[in-house]
């Protein structure tokens, strides 16, 4: 099989294999973006779901509160009874509208009613819970949004800041004198009603089943784990929870390639399928290709065997033809030119033939790689002048006028027979193609040990867009049957592998038109023509 047609074949294969591998990859790499995009979509919707639980635990710690903190005004004792029996509060407040702390009572603290006047110095100091009304709202809804406020009123709400590393968490509701009532939530407290409320395995949920869920803190603290834990876990997906607890957050961890690992086992079985089936279908266009590549290859060289096998035969008899009628034409008497013009024809035309069998068999030769030199030492214008005598009857006939200018008398190492085959395939073109003409000048010349023969002729020419075509096997310029010549259109492409064997070329030169020979033979108003240049060097033996 030649190299080209293996390429070929793994180029008909490979090609769209690796075009397919790269849409697969990529469309895989887009399908898991998309798991991935789902993948967060369905975790947002369940954190949603959790978020909403927490809320509604603040929530009824809201209406708790909004009926603990119902009456206004309470003595120091009712204070102390109200927040010693709810465990879900720290620390019950009260501030006049002048910023005077009604409870707890300056002088008469308690040691946990001390440290809550630690942690909310600023806050009560700041009057911030006694802030106009317009002054809270824009300060709350600043970086907050409506739902945020859904449970909370113009005069009530939540308040949160930071102690202790985390954030505490106040009610507060505006009283009839513009003071504040409220109450500080029990962070431990809170912490364990959330837990109480959240599910305590996420095994019967698919997609959380996959990896643990964690309530961090403002720090990142885990206050509540759940779900199947591992190691090697990182954070796949975080969102905040809703105010007041916009510092707390749910948290999902899991293998980084837990969700790679889930997809790959579906998306890139179905690529190696379609890549196995692609290859297989490829493949055996690529087997039947060259199955059918060789049946034709070996009817070509059945053809081409039988038509050397044919060329062979006949070459004998028509050597014979050409032997007899040359005796012929020898014994015919002077005063019979009927006869010797049609024994010119059978001459002239086996001379033809002889030339067409030559080429076919030359090009057979050469494309099978059997085409040897045989050089020796000789004089190639004897050559070229009996090439010449044996075209003359036929140039005659056609009424071509012949001009020669021989100057290749000096003997060099060449092989005689191909220049014999250029000269007669570029002589029999003029008797073919360039007749009308009526011209033909060959010449000849030697220098440094190479052998130039020109042939020029006053025919149509070639036309400028064909000429790279002339030399390619089996090229005729028009395959017109009312012109009067025939070929095979093998002749100029020999003749050029030919010269090449000799090391040699065999070009159409041309010069603004005109055929550039040393001397510049034809004159610039003659019909352009065409003019070969035979270039032959010196061929040892």
């Amino acid at each position: 099989m030649k190299p080209r047609l293996v390429t070929a074949l793994f180029v008909l294969v490979l090609v769209p294999l690796g075009l397919v591998s790269w849409l697969g990859v990529r469309t895989a790499n887009q399908e898991y973006y998309k798991v991935q995009e789902t993948f967060h979509s369905l975790l947002k919707s369940k954190f949603s779901e959790l978020d909403s639980q927490i809320a509604n635990v603040l929530q009824e710690r809201r209406l708790a509160l909004e009926k603990l903190t119902d009456r206004e005004y309470w003595t120091i004792e009712e204070y102390h009874q109200i927040q010693n029996s709810n465990p879900f509060i720290t620390q019950l407040f009260a501030q006049a509208s002048d910023g005077r702390l009604v409870f707890p009572a300056p002088g008469k603290l308690l040691p946990r009613e001390r440290d809550f006047l630690i942690r909310t110095q600023a806050i009560f100091d700041q009057k911030i819970l006694l802030s106009s009304k317009t002054e809270v709202n824009n300060e709350r809804t600043r970086m907050r949004t409506n739902e945020d406020y859904r449970n909370v009123g113009p005069d009530e709400g939540w308040e949160t800041w930071f102690w202790d590393s985390d954030i505490k968490l106040l009610f507060w509701r505006r009283t009839s004198g513009n003071g504040v009532i409220g109450a500080e939530l029990s962070r431990v407290r809170l912490i364990a009603d959330i837990i109480g409320v959240l599910p305590d395995t996420a095994r019967n949920d698919p997609l959380l089943a996959s990896g643990e869920i964690m309530l961090a803190d403002s720090q990142n603290k885990p206050l509540y784990k759940w779900g199947t834990s591992g190691e090697n876990y990182r954070v796949l997906f975080t969102m905040p929870l809703s105010s007041p607890l916009l510092n707390w957050s749910l948290q999902f961890d899991s293998k980084p390639d837990a969700l790679s690992r889930e997809f790959s086992t579906g998306i890139y079985i179905q690529v190696l399928s379609a890549l196995f089936a692609l290859g297989l279908t490829l493949s055996g266009l690529a087997f039947y290709l060259y199955r059918e590549y060789n049946k034709s290859l070996v009817e070509a060289e059945q053809r081409v065997s039988f038509v050397n096998h044919v060329s062979h035969e006949l070459k004998t008899p028509l050597t014979n033809i050409r032997m007899y009628a040359e005796l012929l034409e020898n014994n015919l008497p002077e005063d019979d030119p009927e006869s010797r013009q049609k024994l010119e024809v059978i001459l002239s035309e086996s001379r033809r033939l002889s030339r067409m069998i030559g080429n076919v068999l030359t090009f057979s030769r050469h494309q099978k790689g059997k085409l040897q030199l045989k050089p020796c030492l000789s004089v190639p214008d004897r050559k070229i002048a009996s090439v010449l005598e044996s075209f003359q009857p036929a140039l005659l006939s056609r009424g071509i006028s012949l001009e020669t200018d021989l100057n290749a008398s000096s003997e060099i190492s060449h092989d005689s027979d191909i220049l014999e085959q250029i000269l007669g395939n570029l002589i029999s073109n003029v008797e073919k193609y360039a007749w009308k003409g009526k011209k033909l000048i060959v010449k000849s010349s030697v220098e440094s040990d190479v052998l130039s023969l020109w042939v020029r002729d006053y025919g149509p020419g070639i036309p400028e867009e064909k000429r790279f075509l002339i030399f390619q096997p089996f090229v005729r310029l028009s395959d017109r049957t009312d012109e009067g010549a025939s070929g095979t259109g093998i002749g100029l492409s020999i003749i050029r592998d030919l010269a090449r064997l000799h090391g040699g070329d065999v070009m159409l030169v041309f010069n603004n038109g005109i055929c550039a020979d040393p001397d510049n033979i034809p004159d610039p108003k003659t019909p352009l023509g065409t003019c070969f240049l035979a270039q032959i060097p010196k061929k040892e033996n």
